[in-house]
């Protein structure tokens, strides 16, 4: 059920966030895909090696990925 969360256009974007650091993998992926997902939420998962690539959604700004780029552990882009 708490998949349908990403799915729900009247939740409000902090319940996604919450739901970022839920115990089960879907769940967390399936909110970093979600467009409303707060954009300040949606950097920090940047840093995440296992949400980064889900986090590439829509609503990321440009300025954020390079950003995150540019702060990123060298030791760690084969991550």
């Amino acid at each position: 059920m708490r998949l349908l969360v990403a799915r729900d256009p009247d939740v409000d974007p902090s319940v996604i966030a919450h739901f970022t650091t839920d115990p089960h993998p879907c769940v967390r992926k399936a909110m970093a895909r979600c467009p409303r997902l707060p954009g300040d939420r949606l950097t920090a998962l940047l840093d995440d090696a296992e949400l980064a690539a889900d986090a590439a959604n829509p609503s990321l700004d440009w300025e954020s990925v390079i950003r995150a780029l540019q702060n990123r552990d060298p030791a760690e882009a084969n991550v």
